[in-house]
């Protein structure tokens, strides 16, 4: 009974008769087959390392009584395939970028992406799983400590205070550190030990000790009175968080240390965007420090004949060629690239892969002195495999990741103390950066510069967004009390740029939050709310609500123009001669202005353009600061009625279209996030279809690809099972009739381009979309197909199955398909494909849902799967089966069979193209 069991359909039908396509189904049964919830507050207690640092995440889904089987939901599949949470994007695609072009952003990595969530908080094991693999290749390592300083948080060593007094570290404080333990009760993870409050509060005593010297010498450097404070920046302190509650959006853990207002440690309270950096502290050795009597001195003017000459480097401190310099610095930088098993130096340890075992002392010089890396640059880069990091470093990483996943945060950084070595750590939509490990008690130099540097640094060296200004009447690291976002020029819809700023004051309440996506390497979207006011009033640019705004901030990869096509869109669509084609101006987002600055643009001030040392990955990879001003909409968990949500649906599948036929541009992303609504002064509704980022136009995309050529793949597997040798695979191409180059013999592997020059690079293909809706085709063929009008379809498709399974409108949530989740492309397409195929899945995801979508399940889904969406996977199917026919045909040198079997997948493909389009689409919907 198609989507419906027969039982199901009588109960909730009694007056209707209905043709069942269960008998064709089962002849073809293939194998293959914005709302979130903030984190309730931790407290202190909720906090360990490693093993116990995160509060352990609950089930999937909680317990839930079986209801009656009478109903037209019955309990077949369990809560664990549907539940609350918006979907997961797996890793990117199964291909690999382009040696030498640029790494796009092909797939949306954010809150949701990798992640399997638990209904309060991230796992913490997830998180360390997924950090590994979203840094993987964006690591860099060994940074010089004074450049990691002087280009990140803004300080030079010459800017500590020299005044009479000096700098030391007291006895009493080193022996307090060196016979501290942090220790941790494993069957007691969630309780802190003294020994480990100890060692922490040791460290903290270090810290406060150093402030209390650079202030001293400071007012004796410039002649002020004791009660004089020194011209600080921000109004916070780094402290240990022992008592202290962090909250957030995503995971439940928390640093060792933190740079937070005064005010807030008074409360004993903090939200991740309000922290400035974050430190972990690890002490599990005494054996330091042997023999010592007396202070320690610190010579600050040891950090000026560290210094590294300027050489080569442009207005702004960095590398203008992006090339690489010897190091005259006090360290060198490598990037790590052994494999897992082998050790690796970091610090004073030898790690094998990343359990933090078979430690072994030694000093960084040892390090360096033992490596055989070149100096790293553009033509020396080598990448560290995130799978190499130490359960140390990714304990810090995943702290850097939650301060980017909160607030409006350009940047993070922080510190790792390992006994007696620390390490400086810092991330950006790039990746990460290490700087050389030192040890404090041998170079006490280095941590006075790193207090220092804290102590003094601007909130935007911080990471805080230079672009959001606050009231002077407020003091603090990150608030949004009467703060607004500025921007220096803007260029609105239509017109000329606006060369004077701009000011649009921020509209935070509990219904307009901050969002940030989560993760580090990426796009970084955050969607602020704002209000229209001032002078972007007084441009006059039109809007429906003026307060009713929202800025998108994200680094988008150079070769996405967002704004670009939504101008060429709303242009095509206001200029068409069809009135159903203008009429679908009010389908598509309105922008009112954008604004854009390259990654180097000084008024970004992000650190990663004054690093002089430049990574081919870096270079490759290459983002630019994007804002939008857009109306704001609302999502679709607000939904209130199944009629409301066909409105919307209809809305944006005719939009859809009349973009693609009048600009020809192709959305590309089309998922549960991408489509919103806005609300009429009538009440009714409209649809919206939003984020454009990942569209791109008919030129760029190209002609599809020739079905009638087999892969290179599945030659190579026809020639393996008759035992060839792999090196005649090219021989064997040439038989595909004429004589033809290798690039249009057959299709490139997913590792292969064609082209040499940075143009053909940038143009490969790459599969887009967010993974639960996007096509099968793109999820599971060998090959990177041309993305398509008909995938974008089949998304809308899948978009319209996920709101009918898990929207609740008294909840105001969706529920997700968990089947679809997975970082795996080919794993969630072989899914999807069953669920097209097999009706006991179908009954599986659909048995949970509302019951005010019960009709729109059995008449739009069961007839969309029923005259489009499987035939066309038939088809489709039907295609793959003669190539794989067709490479064997090739091997076996048979053109006979070649001919035929060429002439039955082009009379096929005629038929998969025709199978699906908007006509047909519409007509199932009975449009």
């Amino acid at each position: 009974m198609g989507y419906i069991t027969a039982r199901w359909a009588r109960t909730h039908f009694p007056c209707n008769s209905h043709h069942s396509y269960l008998d064709t189904m089962s002849s073809s049964s293939h194998s293959l087959g914005r709302k979130r919830s903030r984190s309730d507050s931790v407290s202190e207690n909720d906090y360990v390392d490693e093993a116990g640092d995160a509060v352990p995440s609950l089930p999937h889904s909680p317990p839930t009584p079986k209801r009656p089987r009478q109903r037209p939901d019955p309990r077949v599949a369990s809560e664990a395939d549907v539940h609350t949470h918006d979907p997961v994007t797996p890793k990117r695609p199964t291909k690999s970028h382009p040696e030498g072009g640029p790494k796009p952003t092909p797939m949306k990595s954010d809150v949701q992406s990798q992640l399997v969530a638990s209904t309060q908080a991230y796992a913490n094991t997830q998180v360390k799983s997924y950090i590994k693999r979203e840094l993987k290749g964006h690591i860099m390592r060994d940074y010089p400590v004074v450049d990691f300083v002087r280009q990140v948080w803004g300080f030079d060593p010459s800017m500590i205070p020299r005044g009479k007094t000096g700098y030391n570290i007291t006895l009493a404080l080193l022996l307090a550190y060196r016979d501290s333990t942090y220790y941790k009760d494993n069957d007691q993870p969630r309780i802190y030990k003294p020994g480990e409050r100890n060692s922490c509060i040791a460290f903290e005593k270090i810290c406060r000790h150093l402030i209390e010297l650079l202030e001293k010498n400071w007012r004796e450097q410039h002649g002020r009175d004791v009660g004089s404070q020194p011209p600080t920046q921000h109004d916070g302190i780094l402290c240990f968080l022992r008592e202290i509650t962090i909250s957030g959006d995503y995971a439940k853990f928390k640093p060792d240390f933190g740079l937070i207002l005064k005010v807030l440690l008074k409360r004993r309270m903090v939200d991740w965007s309000q922290l400035g950096v974050c430190g972990e502290l690890k002490k599990t050795r005494k054996n330091f420090l042997q023999g010592i009597s007396q202070d320690l001195i610190i010579d600050p003017n040891l950090l000026n004949k560290r210094m590294r000459s300027s050489v080569n480097s442009g207005p702004s401190g960095r590398d203008d060629s992006f090339a690489s310099f010897p190091s005259q610095a006090d360290d060198a930088m490598t990037h790590d690239a052994e494999p897992v098993n082998k050790k690796r130096k970091i610090g004073h340890k030898s790690v094998r892969g990343d359990n933090g075992k078979d430690a072994e002392q030694s000093s960084p010089a040892d390090s360096a002195a033992n490596s055989s890396s070149p100096p790293l640059g553009d033509s020396h880069a080598r990448h560290d495999e995130s799978e190499n990091l130490t359960e140390y470093e990714v304990q810090i990483l995943k702290y850097l990741n939650e301060i980017l996943s909160h607030g409006f945060r350009h940047h993070s950084s922080g510190f790792l103390v390992d006994n007696q070595w620390i390490s400086l750590w810092y991330a950006d939509r790039y990746g990460a950066v290490k700087s050389r490990s030192f040890d404090w008690t041998m170079e006490p130099h280095y941590l006075l510069l790193m207090i220092a540097a804290l102590h003094f640094a601007p909130p935007v060296k911080l990471g805080f967004s230079p672009f959001i200004a606050q009231s002077p009447a407020v003091s603090g690291l990150a608030s949004t009390a009467d703060a607004a976002l500025v921007l220096p020029k803007a260029s609105p819809l239509e017109g000329a740029e606006i060369t004077t700023p701009l000011t649009f004051p921020l509209d935070i309440t509990p219904s307009r939050r901050i969002f940030t996506a989560y993760g580090i390497v990426g796009r970084g979207t955050t969607v602020i709310p704002i209000k229209m006011a001032g002078n972007a009033v007084a441009a006059g640019i039109p809007q429906r609500s003026p307060d009713e705004l929202v800025a998108k901030v994200s680094w988008q990869h150079l070769s996405r123009k967002e704004a670009t096509h939504i101008r060429n869109i709303r242009a095509a669509l206001k200029q068409s001669q069809y009135a159903e084609a203008r009429s679908c101006l009010d389908h598509v987002v309105d922008m009112k202005y954008s604004f854009a600055l390259p990654m180097e643009d000084p008024q970004l001030a992000l650190p990663r353009a004054l690093m002089r040392y430049m990574p081919s990955l870096l270079v490759k990879d290459m983002r630019y600061f994007n804002v939008l001003i857009l109306e704001a909409y609302e999502p679709l968990e607000h939904i209130a009625t199944a009629e409301e949500f066909k409105k919307v649906f209809r809305d944006t599948v005719r939009a859809h279209h009349w973009v693609w036929k009048e600009a020809g541009v192709l959305h590309r992303d089309i998922s549960i996030n991408n489509i919103m609504f806005r609300r009429t002064p009538d009440d009714s509704v409209a649809g919206v279809l939003c984020d454009w980022d990942l569209s791109d136009t008919k030129d760029s995309i190209g002609n599809p690809e020739d079905l009638t050529v087999p892969t290179k793949a599945t030659i190579r597997v026809w020639m393996e099972r008759k035992g060839r040798s792999k090196s005649s695979t090219q021989g064997t191409m040439s038989t595909l009739g004429a004589p033809l180059p290798k690039s249009e013999a057959v299709d490139a592997d997913e590792n292969e381009q064609e082209g040499d020059g940075p143009e053909a690079r940038q143009r490969a293909r790459y599969r887009t979309g967010t993974g639960p809706f996007m096509a099968v085709e793109l999820m599971v063929s060998d090959t990177t197909p041309v993305h398509r009008y008909r995938f974008d379809l089949q998304s809308f498709y899948f978009l319209l199955c996920w709101f009918a399974a898990g929207h609740n409108p008294e909840k105001r949530e969706i529920r997700r398909i968990t089947s679809w989740l997975h970082k795996d492309l080919k794993t969630v397409g072989a899914q999807k494909m069953m669920f097209i195929q097999q009706e006991e899945v179908r009954v599986k995801i659909f048995e949970n849902a509302h019951q005010n979508y019960y009709d729109l399940i059995y008449s739009w889904v069961e007839s969309l799967t029923t005259n489009i969406i499987y035939p066309s996977i038939t088809i489709w199917n039907d295609i793959r089966t003669q190539r794989a026919r067709l490479a064997k045909a090739v091997v076996d040198g048979n053109t006979e069979m070649q001919g035929r079997i060429k002439k039955e997948i082009s009379r096929k493909t005629v038929e998969l193209e025709e199978s699906v389009t908007f006509e047909k689409f519409m007509d199932a919907l009975d449009e």
